[in-house]
């Protein structure tokens, strides 16, 4: 837990870390340990990641294991998008299904290839297209950049002339996933 809170409290004070451990005799006869982040953002999107110890060598201890699990969530954050990469693929088939008379839209940015390989089962299954477009976000707007310079001028004033913004993150771009559901219905469902 040291190393979540050494890794997140660069980027926010405000970490909550909740530890649940069993004895022996509750856990069963399999040793193990396993973390579960949650972030939510401003605009209430709740992204998740989930690590295990498994047969993998990489994670002999502990520490590692939550190094790794924040770097992912870090990662996760910053690729941006609506739903985290782990259940884009669920996202995708509910939006198909969902009913025929409306459009479902979503935002996503970096795309899995379960999400690619369920978008073409899609396709083949229920014969739904999804239409992508750029997601057009005020983090890519002109006037925002210019805001960003002047905010570079003032730093340079005030700590001197260097290499201030030259190492800035390039965010990922964002799309716009949308389709036109089927409209699937459940006939099972008693009617009243």
């Amino acid at each position: 837990m040291d190393k979540l809170r050494e890794i997140f409290n660069d980027y926010i004070p405000d970490v909550w870390i909740h530890v649940d451990h069993y004895k022996k005799g509750q856990s069963g006869d399999q040793p193990g340990y396993a973390v579960s982040l949650t972030a939510e953002t401003t605009t209430g999107v709740i992204i998740t990641k989930d690590f295990n110890f498994g047969n993998e060598k990489e994670f002999t201890l502990p520490e590692d294991l939550g190094q790794r699990a924040a770097h992912s969530m870090l990662d996760e954050i910053f690729t941006g998008g609506c739903v985290d990469s782990t259940n884009q693929w669920a996202a995708f088939l509910l939006m198909s299904v969902s009913a025929a008379d409306n459009i479902s839209a979503l935002k996503l940015g970096r795309i899995t290839q379960q999400s690619v390989g369920m978008l073409r089962n899609i396709k083949q299954f229920f014969n739904v297209q999804f239409k992508i477009e750029e997601c057009q976000d005020e983090v890519y707007d002109s006037d925002s950049e210019m805001d960003e310079e002047g905010e570079q001028e003032k730093q340079e004033e005030e700590f001197g002339a260097g290499d201030l913004g030259e190492d800035k993150p390039q965010f990922a771009k964002s799309f716009i996933y949308s389709c036109i559901g089927i409209g699937l219905t459940n006939f099972a469902r008693k009617l009243e």
